[in-house]
């Protein structure tokens, strides 16, 4: 519709990009940050399917810096509504064929759906990646046998949320390597284990909580290393989860960051227009609207 438009100029927001420049608007930050995307899905500029991104920089000239590792989407965008299709993907991302000797509710559910989802797998040859924190909280709502499908967005999210009961901060093991990508399979690992130890599905999700905000601080806390940047913006709509929310500022204070978040706005798409003209003064190079 926009570029049907004549006689105005055109200029095209990365999703992850507006929801970071959202903050900065909100709070008139003008200088760089490391901003930190969680949301359910965007195409990023690599082909893939983003949402779980760190970007480093400012509106109009964002890097991305860091991203959870993507996996395959069995059947594409059907995988959005049936989060069993990525406790598959993430699952056989960690164990390869080895998931179907594993002694957990998950396989012995959907045993006769795990072959058919394999074969999918390997049809599509990873023609649907993504690196979406969505699907992640998706994956982990199925694997603990809270939500296989979902009847509107982010029910699974909300509802592995809603469960999570704990106290102190344990957490999962999640590698961040030397070009700062967060690999997520030893937390897999880590959240099967307590299933087969009988841990209760409370107590695992309130440990993924707390690890998903350890590690986003200790990615962020690596690139401040490395860019001097102090500021770190948090937006997307996974961050309209209160447990990660808390989890992340908590974190993000040990290592001695300065957090922003949205407050006036809303985190998830609600505050994407503002995201977009913050955008957009910083590409034309005009003041930060008031």
């Amino acid at each position: 519709y926009a570029r049907a438009l004549h006689g105005i100029k055109h200029i095209a927001v990365q999703h992850h990009h507006a929801h970071i420049a959202s903050v900065m608007a909100e709070h008139n930050i003008n200088t760089d940050v490391i901003g930190v995307a969680l949301d359910g899905s965007g195409y990023g500029t690599d082909g893939t399917s983003w949402g779980g991104e760190i970007f480093v920089g400012r509106p109009g000239s964002f890097e991305r810096k860091s991203h959870f590792s993507a996996v395959p989407m069995p059947g594409g965008e059907i995988a959005v509504k049936e989060p069993f299709r990525m406790a598959f993907s993430y699952l056989y991302s960690a164990y390869g064929d080895e998931l179907f000797k594993l002694k957990i509710d998950y396989v012995k559910k959907h045993k006769h759906q795990l072959e058919h989802l394999k074969r999918t797998l390997k049809s599509e040859g990873g023609t649907h990646l993504t690196s979406s924190a969505g699907r992640l909280f998706d994956a982990v709502s199925s694997i603990l046998g809270i939500r296989d499908i979902v009847t509107y967005d982010d029910q699974a999210v909300v509802e592995l949320e809603a469960i999570a009961s704990g106290k102190g901060y344990k957490s999962y093991d999640i590698e961040i390597d030397q070009s700062y990508t967060l690999n997520h399979a030893p937390m897999i690992k880590g959240i099967v284990e307590d299933l087969r130890a009988e841990v209760p599905v409370e107590n695992i999700s309130y440990k993924f909580h707390n690890t998903i905000g350890k590690a986003i601080a200790k990615a962020c806390k690596m690139i401040s290393k490395e860019t001097k940047i102090k500021k770190v913006c948090l937006s997307g709509s996974i961050f309209q989860n209160m447990l990660l929310l808390e989890a992340a500022i908590r974190e993000l204070k040990k290592v001695r960051l300065e957090v922003h978040i949205n407050e006036k706005i809303p985190s998830n798409d609600g505050g994407m227009a503002l995201g977009q003209i913050r955008t957009a003064k910083d590409v034309m190079g005009t003041s930060t609207p008031s």
